[in-house]
């Protein structure tokens, strides 16, 4: 009989108590056939309390390394379970039990997330109570390395005030986002978030910042590291400026295999730029042999890099300067005459090197002055140290040995229309030509002359002597004038004078003789037996006794 007064005739098995905590069961023991005659007992069936295991929140820990395992710690799960007579024992998901010796470390045996069996168990009672928890992997951020960054020191302390932080964010995230970004210097101690920029570093030559990547959701994080290192700024020394020689037009071949040297020395790690005047880049190395492109002077940029920072730099130039050539002031031509042994010459006494050759083979000096004998083709070379360097010129010239002229013949056109003389001469030099004595000319030939007698002149123009012949043009005016005007007033064969057997006759239209004149007469006055005669023309013959006659008609003018 339970508490309740329920009868059994036998307990249920399993039974369940009806009072709660404690239910007092009656046995009673009677004869099957006397059912008066029985005996009792009781006993108390008690209910123990299980141990408390509320409800346990999930742990989340950050995985080790990105495997999909954590450390978790779980000696705080058991401290807020135990009590009196109470024992609290771990399982792992697969059932094996968790040693309670190492509960501060305990790692997740399945990937990323593994269901935690705890059970509290009751010393006394041995009553136990169940429930279970999830040790979650929260995946960490990655913090992607950072590439280091060379600062620029310019006064050689370590120290630099140009590191460029600007892409370590970038860098350290590669993409991720919902992520946060802070650093910390080599004491722990946190800095600025971003860093500043440029950043000058506290620790000289090279300083190592923590980059720390969190997740601030799970704040989990992981970190890398920035190495600054402080570069030397590079030293340099300004080139000497460049001279080469003129080749044209202020144009040079410049040798610049030692720029190089000259800027950095024996310094290495370092990357050199050229530019010129208008920032235009040039080739690096500089061609062993440049040829500027502005005439006569030009300015070269340079720009010293250190090849692991662009920014840590120095700037110098230098300048090509084209010098002149030596100028030579010598005339194309020279002329000696035949009569004289040699010509003198002297040329600027403030070259460095003189050198004369006659013919391009045979060197005759190498002073600053010559004596030329030979007729034919000079050349002097000469040289000038100018700014350190030796430029050349050279200048070529000709000696013309002039021989006495001579007349070999004279061409004359006379009685014409267009009378010239042409004179022929023999020699090489350099003549000229007059038929007056006065009026000298290059050419041999002189055209539209009047009749008469000429003193035909051939002479050298250096002075090598003088040829001349007497040359007669015979001619006639055309008209006359016989007004006594003092013009025109007698009409003449012209060069007559030369031909003392010479006769001119003149008759009117009708071939009536109305003159006879000779040489040495002045000529017709247009008189008939002393009575003028009319404007009208006239006829004559001319016999100049030797051979040669001629005729004609000409105008009588009132």
């Amino acid at each position: 009989m339970d508490g309740s007064g329920n009868e059994f005739d036998v307990l249920p098995n399993p039974f369940t108590n009806t009072v709660k905590d404690r239910e007092t069961i009656t046995v009673r023991v009677a004869r099957s056939e006397e059912q008066c005659c029985y005996s009792e007992i009781t006993f108390d069936l008690i209910v123990k309390p299980l141990p408390n295991v509320s409800s346990i929140k999930d742990l989340y820990e950050c995985e080790n390394d990105t495997s999909g395992f954590a450390t978790f710690n779980l000696t705080q799960i058991q401290s807020d379970l135990l009590a009196t007579n109470i024992h609290i024992d771990f399982y792992y998901q697969n059932g094996q039990q968790i040693s309670n010796t190492l509960l501060n470390s305990v790692v997740n045996t399945v990937v990323n997330e593994e269901t935690i069996t705890v059970r509290a168990t009751n010393t006394l009672t041995n009553c136990y109570n169940e429930t279970t928890f999830k040790i979650v992997v929260s995946t960490l951020p990655v913090a992607n390395v950072v590439a280091d960054i060379t600062g620029c020191d310019d006064n050689n302390d370590g120290i630099s005030a140009y590191f460029d932080t600007s892409n370590v964010a970038t860098e350290v995230l590669n993409g991720q986002t919902g992520m946060t970004v802070s650093y910390f210097d080599t004491n722990g101690s946190q800095l600025p978030s971003p860093l500043p920029n440029p950043y000058t570093n506290t620790v000289a030559n090279q300083e190592s910042i923590t980059v720390r990547v969190t997740n601030p959701v799970t704040n989990c994080y992981a970190e890398t590291f920035l190495n600054l290192i402080t570069s030397v700024k590079p030293l340099i020394t300004q080139p000497v400026s460049l001279y080469a020689c003129n080749n044209s037009n202020g144009f040079g071949s410049f040798n610049t295999e030692t720029i190089e040297n000259q800027l950095i020395g024996s310094q290495t790690g370092l990357l050199i730029f050229y530019s010129d005047e208008q920032g235009n880049e040039l080739p690096s190395p500089l061609p062993s042999t440049y040829q500027n492109t502005t005439a006569w002077s030009q300015k070269i940029q340079v720009r010293v890099e250190n090849e692991l920072n662009s920014l840590c730099y120095s700037e110098t130039s230098f300048d090509l300067i084209v010098n002149e050539l030596p100028q030579i002031k010598l005339e194309n031509n020279y002329f000696l005459c035949d009569l004289l042994p040699s010509l003198y010459i002297a040329t600027d006494t403030n070259f460095d090197t003189w050198k004369w050759t006659f013919e391009e083979d045979s060197v005759i000096s190498n002073s600053f002055e010559v004596n030329i004998e030979d007729a034919g083709k000079y050349t002097l070379q000469v040289t000038k140290i100018t700014n350190g360097i030796s430029c050349e010129n050279s200048f070529s010239f000709k000696l013309v040995r002039s021989v006495l002229p001579k007349i070999e013949a004279v061409k004359i056109q006379d009685i014409s229309d267009n009378n010239y003389i042409e004179i022929i001469t023999s020699g090489d030099g350099d003549f000229e030509y007059a038929i007056d004595g006065l009026n000298f000319q290059d050419e041999p030939v002189f055209q539209n002359l009047l009749g008469g007698v000429y003193d035909v002149q051939v002479r050298d123009k250096k002075g090598c002597g003088v040829a001349t012949k007497e040359i007669v043009l015979v001619d006639y005016p055309k008209f006359f004038t016989p007004n006594n005007d003092g013009f025109n007033d007698y009409w003449q064969i012209q060069g007559i004078e030369k031909f003392p057997n010479a006769i001119i006759y003149i008759y009117d239209r009708f071939g009536k003789l109305l003159k006879q004149l000779t040489h040495n007469d002045l000529g017709w006055d247009g008189t008939w037996n002393g009575q003028q005669l009319f404007a009208s023309d006239y006829w004559f013959t001319v016999d100049l006794g030797n051979g040669r006659s001629f005729k004609g008609h000409f105008t009588l003018k009132r």
